[in-house]
């Protein structure tokens, strides 16, 4: 999986242009990364979001799932320090979301 290369300025038209690409939030799990992974999915946006904290990541998917009912929002339990971790979660959002790259990348965690 690679970075994708697309429009050099996407704030100039907002997330629109990504509706239907492929984001990763780390730590969405509450806060920023949790408003983010809410306002990514509302644009039609896919997330895949991770989080030490699997119950929080947890409450953050169904709280996407129940405000958006068709918005695809995936999460994962990570560690982003583990280089190990790191690499499960890369394979899991390639297999979960049948993507070869990633558009998005929010590197949140804290």
């Amino acid at each position: 999986m690679t970075t994708c290369r697309h429009s050099p300025r996407p704030w100039e038209s907002g997330l629109k242009e990504f509706k239907g690409r492929l984001a990763v939030v780390t730590g969405c799990g509450s806060g920023i990364g949790r408003e983010l992974t809410r306002q990514l999915a509302a644009a039609g946006v896919r997330v895949a979001g991770c989080d030490l904290m699997a119950e929080a990541l947890q409450e953050t998917v169904d709280l996407v799932k129940r405000e958006f009912p068709h918005a695809r929002v995936t999460g994962h339990s990570c560690d982003v320090g583990m280089e190990g971790d790191i690499a499960k979660f890369r394979e899991d959002v390639a297999s979960s979301h049948d993507a070869e790259c990633v558009h998005l990348l929010f590197n949140n965690a804290a």
